[in-house]
């Protein structure tokens, strides 16, 4: 069975007498017998009393922002030990003032950290049947930016990252936590004002939107932007086969293959805050074909100077036509239940990245493609644990010269 642990970080010197408390009269005399534990919240492993967690990261829809992550977990409580300190006169195992919101969680499976959040909310549970459960719901870091506000400002960030930078830098957001921002390669407006009160969160996924980047919080906790360039080219970091012929490949136990109108786009315009110039993109022969299907993007922060938006904007309309004017069947989800050996595969998995994925549905052709990771969601019980892989299409890694696998001929993309 694959080691998973549900880490709790709690007080630890409120429960655990042997630790070395700071400015403590007795626990806090050097070269006593107390313990060294660290100060603040440290990881209190709730395993044992967990009967199973739910994970949702990313998107459905690569063409949807990226909505809150969160993970469920279920936790015995027959002795009370997950109870909050205003229902009992006595601290319980975990001491006073742990059992609360904002607790942070981490989540470990096979070693890798595929989770990590803050607790938003705990639900008691008592049944007729004398079972007593605690479900803990947790979110990432998106929830704790998104409770935060901008004051009337010009933000002067000239790409995406930059921007990004600048806002959490302001002193009344003050994101002191991880973060990995990409620099961008967009330029962006930079005399377009911001409303007083204007979610932080809402604000930045349109800085995403603009670049066509993708704005999340990483499975360890990191806010994460990944620019355009993460559009083109990524070398994959693992492989999906149902042949088992590629080397370090998982197998997978169910794919859904899609051919929807959902994504389908004849028409797409491209507006800008700096004018009334409409970027177009129109596909006739698809018109003929599905009739008028439009898809209009208002209110992108591109600049610096009109005209330098207007190009931009017509840039991103033909782009995204050309992408998405042709209906084709997809692979949509991969299911994967891990095991020993693909457990640490599986679990290094993120957003954004590129997977190769072989598969050859019953009485069809196969599949040969690549693929981003658009979402990750774990279901995981005293049994099993299943992930699935949620895929937009990705282009065809590039050519690399030398390289053993991408630099042959008849492989990867000859780029610039």
């Amino acid at each position: 069975m694959i080691a998973e642990a549900v880490e709790f970080w709690f007080d630890q010197t409120s429960f655990d007498p042997t630790l070395f408390t700071l400015n403590d009269s007795v626990k806090g005399e050097l070269d006593s017998v107390y313990t060294l534990g660290g100060t603040g919240d440290q990881p209190t492993d709730v395993s044992a009393y967990c009967t199973g967690y739910s994970i949702t990261r990313g998107r459905s829809r690569e063409l949807d922002q990226f909505p809150v992550g969160s993970a469920t977990i279920t936790l015995l409580n027959y002795d009370a030990r997950f109870l909050p300190d205003q229902y009992t006169d006595s601290p319980g195992p975990y001491g006073a003032g742990n059992i609360t919101v904002g607790k942070r969680v981490t989540i470990r499976s096979a070693d890798h950290i595929i989770f990590d959040g803050r607790v938003d909310r705990w639900n008691l549970t008592y049944n007729s049947d004398l079972t007593v459960t605690v479900t803990v719901t947790v979110l990432d870091s998106l929830a704790t930016l998104g409770r935060r506000t901008i004051d009337a400002c010009t933000p002067t960030g000239a790409t995406a990252g930059v921007r990004i930078n600048e806002i959490l830098d302001r002193p009344e957001i003050a994101w002191t936590a991880n973060r990995q921002i990409d620099t961008g390669l967009y330029t962006l407006s930079t005399s377009t004002a911001v409303k007083a009160g204007t979610n932080a969160v809402q604000y930045l996924q349109l800085v995403a939107q603009t670049e066509r980047g993708r704005l999340f919080a990483s499975r360890d906790g990191v806010l994460t932007f990944l620019d355009s360039s993460n559009l083109y080219g990524s070398l994959p970091v693992c492989a999906f086969d149902d042949t088992g012929t590629l080397p370090d490949s998982v197998p997978f136990m169910a794919a859904d293959l899609e051919l929807s109108s959902d994504l389908l786009f004849t028409d797409v315009t491209v507006a800008h805050v700096l004018g009334d110039t409409v970027a177009t993109y129109t596909n006739t022969a698809a018109r003929s074909t599905y009739g008028i299907r439009r898809w209009d993007i208002t209110g992108l922060l591109l600049g610096p100077t009109e005209g330098t938006a207007d190009t931009q904007a017509q840039n991103i309309a033909d782009q995204l036509g050309d992408e998405y004017s042709t209906l084709e069947a997809r692979i949509n989800t991969l299911t994967v239940r891990l095991d020993d050996d693909t457990a640490g595969l599986v679990n290094s998995l993120e957003i954004g990245d590129v997977v190769h994925v072989v598969w050859t549905p019953r009485g069809g052709d196969q599949i040969d493609q690549f693929f981003f990771v658009e979402g990750l969601a774990h279901q995981v019980d005293l049994s099993n644990h299943m992930v699935n892989v949620q895929l937009s299409p990705a282009p065809h890694p590039p050519f690399i010269l030398d390289d053993l696998t991408w630099g042959l001929l008849n492989t990867g993309v000859l780029s610039g």
